[in-house]
This record gives structure tokens, sequence and C-alpha cells, in this order.
């Protein structure tokens, strides 16, 4: 079973990278009917949307009442964590192998999840770092 969600997290992983892999934002106003005015447009807008609407992403901010996605922004390896997550329904899990995260990181709890879960081996040999602030790649 293990297998089954790390090949769903993988493949909702990929579509989140993609989504991120955005045009220029130019001038945007707020959408009619969708979620967030950042990503008008945009080729990945649907994909956006549909992350969105599982539960998977929760934008990157909000303007006033309007919230945006920041399709732009490279992501980091704490905010995919979450994504991995809340796509897998994964429990918030307290405590975890990694010393490098802070007690008040907002993702510690995900990041450990996906530990508990063996979906993550962190980033070192050791296994005792997850490096939360280093940038996702496609790879």
């Amino acid at each position: 079973m293990l297998g089954k969600y790390k090949v769903v997290g993988l493949l909702l992983a990929a579509s989140a990278l993609v989504a991120i892999s955005a045009t220029p934002l130019g001038a945007a106003t707020a959408a009619e009917g969708g979620r967030f005015w950042d990503d008008d447009g945009n080729t990945h807008e649907a994909n956006i949307e549909a992350t969105a609407n599982a539960g998977v992403t929760l934008g990157c901010d909000s303007l006033g009442e309007k919230i945006i996605y920041c399709p732009n922004v490279v992501l980091n390896r704490a905010q995919m964590a979450s994504f991995l997550a809340r796509a897998l329904n994964l429990d918030p899990v307290a405590s975890g192998p990694f010393t490098d995260l802070d007690g008040a990181l907002t993702h510690a709890q995900n990041i450990n999840a996906i530990s508990a879960d063996d979906i993550t081996l962190g980033c070192d040999s050791t296994g005792t770092l997850y490096c939360p602030y280093n940038t996702v790649t496609r790879a």
C-alpha cells in the first residue's frame, strides 16, 4: 500500500511543480470564479485550481480578502512536504528524526508525517537532516 502512496505523492508533486513553472504575472485582476487572482491566464491555471480544490495547496499569502497562489515563486522542501501530506491525508506527526527542523516551522509536523510514512529519508546520508529551506527541483 505504501508504494501506491509514493506513486500518488510523486504524481501530485510533479503536478504542483508543473503548476509553479508559470508565465510572467503582468497586471493581474481578480478572477471570476477562480480561487486565486494571480494565476489568471496562466497555462497551468486549471491544474492550480484542481490542486487547491483537492486541498493540496492553500495558496501562499493573501492580499486583503484575495488569496494568492504565487505561481512564479520557487517551492522549498518544507512546503512540498505539506503538499504531499495534504494530498495523502497524512496526520501531522509531532516529532521525527530531523535535527534541523525549528519547532515553530509551519511545515514541521508535515515533514515528520512524510518521514514516518517513509516518503522521505531527508537530505543527508545520516538521515538526520531534512534541509527544509532548500528549493525543490523537478528531479
